[in-house]
């Protein structure tokens, strides 16, 4: 149902810079978010949307949300999870990131620590709904004092919620000597999500970038509880002996709080930070485990190759429909294909073969020799052009840009290249030189600020020709 939306959802974490792990892009298409959110919570436009969803309601705050996508990405790269790990998260978000983390590490297994059952009971629903709680455990326990015996020690921690440093003291005395936890660590304010690694007893800790998240519970244990007791002894008239039961509850949160402060005092853990070697076990962790760029199957090379060169062979596009009967491949499974490829584009009605084309901007394949060599030409003008605007040489810069246009047109008109958006961009770029050119001529107390307008849309359009011409 989702399917559109997934698929540019990941497309955009691609371009961002922030998705690298295949392995990610297939949870995220795997794991249905809408089955994680309230349907009364649910509003239909933010769906895959890269924006923090509210799963959990009560007040304003008392509101849980499960982290925006490039969040999760982050938090799962930087982890970095392996299949056979014992990851711990401390602190639940509706099931969603466990269903997530559960397929990266496929033969190992999550823990998930919350303070209210309320969330765990959703939680486990949801993931039991789905089908994706066989390797995951949800546990009712303290996340800040590790009041609670699972495992003796895990091979990463994972914490999507804000904690001050002494809060991830416990959780590192049960890491593995090599293990990773990652956290968002600060005040209130401000935090750094920070990666720590740990090394033959020591702590390395990489600050990473600024975020701010919402605080891990501090007032944890017994409060859900107490909570659903409240509501059934209010029909008793009972209710000064339950305020009573309530507080006493909240001070003894309180006061396990001030305990692990204490603690932590007493016996602090000594993390050092952004130092040389912490820089070189994150560089070693990194090309240890990272993952290879996104692969494309070999069915998708096998796909594009073809209908790149039946589209050159057509003067630049060719119908799906003739890609179905030369691949002998139904109609669903090409576009599904196409939608990924980077060397052309799907026109037309998305439902209808006949009248959807697959269009590339300029024949890849059967170029008579002379076309050939005036793109390889022209390809290498690009970075002239970037010279001359670096060093401000608007009159040369101005002689190749004309000559490049000339040129991308000549191609065009003359031996039919599909390369009109090229053509554009050069045009464009052309007036702007005559805009500055007249700018210049009539001077006066705005040509600074005329200069460094133009110079800059002349930038950005440079390097849009010439990402164009080194496609050819």
């Amino acid at each position: 149902m989702y399917e559109d939306r997934k698929e540019a959802l990941i497309q955009g974490l691609y371009d961002q810079g922030i998705l690298h792990d295949p392995r990610i892009e297939r949870a995220f298409l795997m794991v249905p978010l809408e089955e994680y959110i309230p349907p009364h919570l649910q509003i239909e436009e933010m769906l895959y949307a890269d924006t923090p969803q509210v799963f959990f309601f009560k007040s304003t705050a008392d509101r849980r949300t499960i982290s925006a996508p490039h969040m999760i990405t982050i938090m799962l790269e930087y982890t970095n999870l392996r299949s056979n790990d014992q990851l711990l998260m401390l602190g639940c978000k509706s099931g969603y990131i466990e269903a997530i983390a559960s397929l990266l590490c496929s033969e190992g297994h999550v823990y998930c620590v919350d303070s209210s059952e309320a969330i765990l009971k959703f939680a486990r629903d949801n993931l039991r709904r789905t089908g994706f709680g066989d390797n995951v455990s949800l546990i009712h326990g303290n996340p800040l004092t590790m009041d609670f015996k699972v495992l003796s020690s895990y091979d990463k921690v994972l914490i999507p919620y804000q904690v001050e440093e002494p809060d991830v003291y416990p959780a590192l005395r049960k890491l593995n000597d090599n293990g990773v936890l990652f956290a968002p660590i600060g005040d209130a304010r401000l935090q750094y999500f920070t990666q720590i690694l740990k090394s033959s007893g020591t702590y390395y800790g990489n600050r990473i970038s600024t975020v701010v998240f919402s605080p891990l519970d501090k007032n944890v244990t017994f409060l859900s509880q107490q909570v659903q007791f409240l509501e059934i002894v209010k029909k008793l008239g009972r209710q000064a002996t339950v305020t009573s039961n309530l507080e006493a509850a909240i001070r003894s949160a309180r006061s396990a709080l001030e305990a692990r402060r204490v603690q932590a005092a007493v016996d602090p853990i000594r993390i050092v930070y952004d130092s040389e070697v912490g820089d070189e076990l994150a560089e070693r962790y990194r090309q240890e485990t990272v993952v290879s760029p996104r692969e494309q199957s070999m069915d998708f090379k096998i796909v594009e190759a073809i209908s790149v060169q039946l589209a050159s062979r057509y003067r630049g596009s060719v119908r799906v429909v003739t890609l179905m009967n030369a691949l002998d491949m139904p109609f669903d499974m090409i576009k599904f294909y196409l939608k990924k490829s980077t060397a052309g584009r799907l026109t037309g009605d998305m439902d209808d073969p006949k009248s959807l084309k697959f269009t590339i901007e300029a024949p890849l394949v059967e170029k008579d020799p002379a076309t050939a060599n005036a793109l390889k030409e022209l390809a290498a003008h690009g970075a002239t052009l970037q010279g001359l605007l670096k060093e401000s040489t608007i009159s040369e810069f101005s002689d190749l840009l004309r000559y490049v246009s000339e040129k991308l047109d000549f191609l065009e008109r003359e031996k039919g290249v599909r390369i009109k958006s090229t053509s554009m961009v050069a045009k464009q770029m052309v007036e702007k030189v005559d805009m500055l050119q007249a700018a210049k001529a009539g001077e006066g107390h705005d040509w600074a600020a005329a200069r460094a307008r133009i110079l800059g849309d002349l930038q950005q359009l440079l390097e849009d020709l010439r990402s164009a011409l080194q496609r050819f």
